[in-house]
């Protein structure tokens, strides 16, 4: 009898040491499993786009998918750096005091001046400054609220001629530069003011090139609608909009460089494609996007020998290249085949910079920054600042682009969804930036 309990005693403190194991063995893994499957958030190479996605027939619209953490390395101001930016600014009028939408002037001045002042950058170039009735339309609205934002970098401007090709005075604009004086010189490069009025500013002087081979319009235009030829042929032509460029030297060191801006011609083929000066063709869709012109994808094609001219005039190697091009995924390579025999593409050709019509979407990669292959500098953290993220990082709220539409003349034309109207109130393009890095400083004698 005793002898049978101890074995019954014996036989369940082995079932329950042998369930113990089992339980603190399931309990291990169960941690382990937690552990392995942590994940971390995704990281972000500025110099690189992960991005595959492919201009196709109809604009595609991506949310932006960079990450905050990245974002905020991004963004933040770096000693060992100075930033160079470019923005195309939606016709900006710096007229704050006119009558006509007075609120929505300023406020745009403000929200530029707060998203470049955000990404702490210290020279931008801006295209789609309005040429206005041949009288200079200034940046000094952008310029005064930047120093209220940073009163010790004592921003400046310096704005070009209007500028245009022949046929093209209705899309005439000007460049404009802002930048931190307490950082940088600008140089003198137009000395004698042969090409534009500012000494300081170079204009392309444009001479007449060829396109690149298209399907031009025939003479005559039919009920409002062109014929093209059936054979590709080439024209002369010029810029739309000539390049504009300055050259910048970082305070107490030998670090120069030169910045060219502009803005390509209008996508497509124009409507009146016969007149004198905007001959523009269809282009062949086994090398080219369908959706481009031949005058756009021309200015594209004859960028190298532009920028070898601003190379010989400004007497560097350190060429930037900035511009809004109207360039299409697809185009790209075969458009710019010159240029990238000598400049490299630091902006992927996938990155979409303009905004869509929907909120939070962006769909054409048009905004592009090359350098010179040759340049001596240090270049790194290439990206775009999408635009709509401005309510996310608290620049603007609903709210005061409620205001803002309040406060318009004309109500209609816009979106219905008030956080898409940044793309109306502010700019339907993401700027884009690239950090150089410093020169050692001179030393004291």
């Amino acid at each position: 009898m005793k002898k049978s309990i101890k074995n019954k005693l014996l036989s369940f403190l082995t079932l329950t040491s042998f369930s113990s194991i089992i339980f603190l063995a399931s309990c291990t893994n169960k941690v382990e499993t937690k552990t392995t499957n942590q994940v971390n958030p995704p990281s972000f190479k500025a110099k690189t786009d992960s991005s595959t996605s492919q201009d196709t027939t109809k604009p595609t619209q991506e949310p932006s998918k960079v990450s905050v953490s990245s974002e905020n390395d991004l963004y933040k101001k770096d000693d060992n750096y100075v930033k160079l930016g470019f923005w195309n600014i939606l016709n900006y009028d710096d007229d704050v005091n006119s009558n006509k939408d007075s609120f929505a002037k300023t406020y745009k001045a403000q929200m530029l001046a707060k998203t470049i002042s955000f990404n702490n950058a210290d020279v931008v170039g801006l295209v789609e400054v309005n040429a206005g009735s041949n009288k200079e339309n200034d940046v000094d609205s952008i310029v005064k609220d930047l120093n209220n934002l940073d009163k010790e970098a004592k921003w400046t401007s310096i704005v070009s001629d209007s500028v245009y090709g022949e046929g093209n005075e209705s899309q005439k604009e000007r460049v404009a530069f802002i930048f931190k004086s307490s950082l940088f010189d600008i140089l003198e490069i137009n000395k004698g003011k042969l090409y534009g009025s500012n000494p300081y500013l170079l204009v392309y002087d444009n001479p007449v090139f060829d396109s690149v081979p298209a399907y031009f319009a025939k003479s005559k235009v039919s009920k409002g609608k062109a014929t093209f030829d059936d054979k590709l042929t080439t024209k002369n032509v010029d810029f739309a909009r000539p390049p504009v460029a300055a050259k910048f030297k970082l305070k107490n060191t030998e670090e120069e460089f030169v910045v060219v801006a502009s803005h390509f011609d209008s996508p497509g083929v124009n409507n009146n494609p016969t007149a004198k000066g905007k001959e523009e063709g269809e282009v062949d869709n086994t090398k080219f996007d369908s959706r481009n012109g031949s005058q756009e994808l021309s200015e594209a094609n004859h960028m190298l020998e532009a920028m070898n001219w601003f190379e010989n005039k400004t007497n560097t190697q350190n060429q930037f290249f900035m511009a809004d091009t109207n360039i299409k995924e697809k185009s790209n390579d075969n458009a710019f085949e010159h240029l990238l025999t000598q400049y490299k593409l630091l902006i992927s050709k996938t990155n979409k910079t303009t905004l869509g019509e929907n909120f939070d979407t962006y769909s054409s990669s048009y905004d592009k920054i090359f350098f010179k292959k040759e340049g001596k500098l240090t270049v790194d953290k290439v990206y775009k600042y999408p635009l709509y993220d401005l309510i996310k990082d608290k620049l603007t709220s609903e709210n005061e682009l409620s205001q803002v539409l309040e406060n318009k003349k004309n109500k209609s034309n816009f979106s219905k969804d008030i956080k898409a109207r940044i793309r109306d109130f502010i700019s339907d393009h993401s700027p884009v930036f690239v950090s150089i890095k410093k020169a050692l400083k001179n030393k004291q004698n």
